[in-house]
């Protein structure tokens, strides 16, 4: 009887654990021009491997949830894609995404 405490408490702490790393962030980001820093209003945000999408509003800010791994592609148009890669780097929220106008369509 023993033995089957351990067991089921060894899977349950093994269970909670996997679901604590896999839980989602909030990234809150303002999104602005590189060439003149006017916010940007619009920009398409989206998270390709949950397929969450939402766009910029009128004071260049967008939240959307994120998890370590994830990619997230910021498009509009006359400017070129940014691409963020949430392995790589921490995303601090509240920070400025620079997006670079595009010299050739």
């Amino acid at each position: 009887m023993k033995a089957c405490i351990q067991v089921f408490t060894c899977l349950l702490l093994l269970l909670s654990a996997n679901h604590v790393f896999a839980q989602s962030k909030l990234l809150i980001g303002e999104i602005v021009s590189k060439k003149d820093s006017a916010k940007l209003i619009g920009v398409h945000v989206v998270n390709i491997n949950s397929n969450k999408a939402t766009n910029s509003t009128a004071d260049g800010s967008f939240t959307i949830p994120y998890q370590n791994g994830d990619t997230l592609i910021l498009t509009s148009i006359g400017y070129k894609d940014h691409i963020l890669y949430t392995s790589m780097f921490w995303l601090p929220s509240g920070k400025a995404i620079y997006l670079y106008v595009r010299t050739s369509l």
